[in-house]
């Protein structure tokens, strides 16, 4: 019960922070009518001395858990269906000795004790300054983010958010920029820079295309003009986007670290859940096993596809929660080079075109591998369409977009790697977005535990910090102390 209160409490506060006050209200009497919950989520956990304890995931949050329930004595054994660790954080070694990070590569923003963590592990963390980003259109000009009239972006944006919000819930980002489009126009922006922006600032960040992303996340911005918050006032926002650490030899330095010590059985899938009795059973592939308590960190594209079926069905208000958490794709192709010939001082790199699509945007990981390597992101819709290419077709496309920047005479790569996340059978997809037909509690929803049985965390389980790895590292935490509290 004390676990629901808090979570009610906590996520209050942070709609109260973020929204508009309007809908922060309506959001709040939502709130309020969680307690009403309390029956269905409050059940009693088994009443055993030593719990016998499974995580399904070697992920960041499956093996966060894992490790604070082992240094709390418990019987802990981790599930997971790849033959490596990591999940979504995959740190890969090409054959030109880069370590390159497929899947999870930067703490974005201030996240302390996720990167405190790190510094005490002696980890080394070099920052990508996303604002520092130079810009290469399709009539061969170039400019600095610095040159643009963000200022007037944003207002239009604004005023376009609230006209997009005129047409109720069903209205998206891309809703957004049609409706902001003429004011765009008069303030001098071109569709092609406009739509590079999107795409850069909004769609690489959410893994989904505009036309798919709801724009109730975004209302509050129109209100932070006329009432900051005290929130607004003490984080110096620019320095936040500017913060962007990676691991030069690799995120998976986080996961070997919390995967010392425990039970990982690999090359395990977990096909069906049995919860409706005392011991659950959990049929994997490699057989049964008996747990008191179930703690799921499947990818949120996992449980979309049915992949773990539960027996008997989850509750109408975690299936729905599952059912309208969108699961994104953010697909990466890094290109290693003999040498380098792009500009050295951006970390940023835009290459735009007026059809709008993926490879627009560039990372200069020279200054995180050490060697001349480039890597472009792709992300929703058109990375779900680039997928299909074969990898001599992603070569010549990412090949035109440089050439279109720096000329003819530049080398060929001397190695690609290239990811499909949707493809994945283990992830279908990157991380969650707030979809157009999202709940506005869906989040919470997701956390909540099954009967004191199955309990649910990864980053798409997060109220305040979805779609990362701190957010997934604190949500493994979170359930954690939750078994523990039960059981001290």
């Amino acid at each position: 019960m004390m676990n629901l209160v808090k979570t009610c409490t906590q996520v209050a506060l942070h709609f109260a922070r973020h929204t508009s006050l309007a809908f922060s209200l309506h959001r709040l009497l939502i709130v309020a009518s969680l307690f009403s919950l309390t029956a269905c989520v409050s059940d009693t956990p088994p009443d055993v001395e030593a719990p016998k304890i499974t995580i399904v995931g070697a992920g960041v949050s499956g093996l966060a858990t894992a490790k604070r329930l082992t240094e709390a004595g418990f019987d802990v054994t981790v599930l997971e269906a790849r033959d490596r660790i990591g999940g979504r954080t995959w740190s890969y070694q090409s054959n030109t000795g880069a370590t390159l990070d497929l899947g999870a590569s930067w703490i974005h923003g201030d996240f302390a004790p996720f990167e405190d963590l790190a510094k005490q592990q002696g980890i080394e963390l070099v920052n990508t300054d996303f604002e520092n980003l130079l810009i290469h259109n399709s009539e061969g000009q170039s400019q600095h983010l610095s040159e643009v009239d963000t200022e007037s972006l944003i207002n239009a944006m604004q005023i376009g958010v609230g006209l997009a919000n005129l047409m109720g819930g069903s209205a998206s980002m891309q809703d957004v920029i049609d409706k902001s489009w003429p004011l765009l126009a008069l303030a001098g922006f071109s569709r092609e820079l406009v739509d590079f922006l999107v795409t850069a600032d909004i769609e690489v960040s959410s893994a989904a295309s505009a036309e798919d992303l709801t724009v109730r996340s975004y209302l509050g911005d129109i209100f932070a003009m006329i009432i900051p918050s005290e929130q607004d006032e003490s984080i110096d926002e620019e320095e936040e986007r500017s913060k962007n650490l990676a691991f030069p030899k690799g995120y998976n330095q986080i996961t070997d670290y919390l995967a010392e010590g425990l039970d990982i059985q690999l090359n395990t899938t977990v096909l069906d859940i049995d919860y409706n009795q005392d011991p659950i059973r959990v049929t994997t592939n490699q057989g049964e096993l008996s747990s008191d308590l179930i703690i799921v960190t499947a990818p949120i594209g996992v449980l979309k596809a049915g992949d773990i079926s539960f027996s008997p069905a989850l509750p109408d208000w975690k299936q729905q929660a599952i059912e309208q958490t969108g699961s994104g794709l953010l697909n990466k192709l890094f290109l290693e080079f003999p040498y380098s010939f792009w500009d050295q001082d951006p970390d940023m790199l835009g290459i735009t075109q007026p059809e709008k699509g993926g490879l627009a945007l560039w990372v200069n990981m020279e200054k995180v591998t050490r060697r001349p390597t480039l890597m472009a992101f792709s992300a929703g819709r058109s990375a779900k369409a680039l997928e299909a290419l074969s990898d001599q077709q992603m070569v010549d496309l990412a090949m035109q977009r440089l050439v279109q920047a720096y000329g003819k005479d530049i080398p060929e790569p001397i190695n690609v790697t290239r990811t499909r996340w949707a493809a994945d059978p283990f992830a279908k997809g990157s991380y969650s977005y707030e979809s157009l037909n999202a709940g506005v509690l869906d989040s919470l929803f997701l956390s909540l535990p099954v009967k004191a049985r199955v309990l649910f965390a990864g980053e798409a389980t997060s109220i305040d910090n979805g779609s990362n790895v701190p957010g997934a590292y604190e949500t493994g935490l979170r359930e954690a102390e939750r078994i523990i509290e039960w059981y001290r």
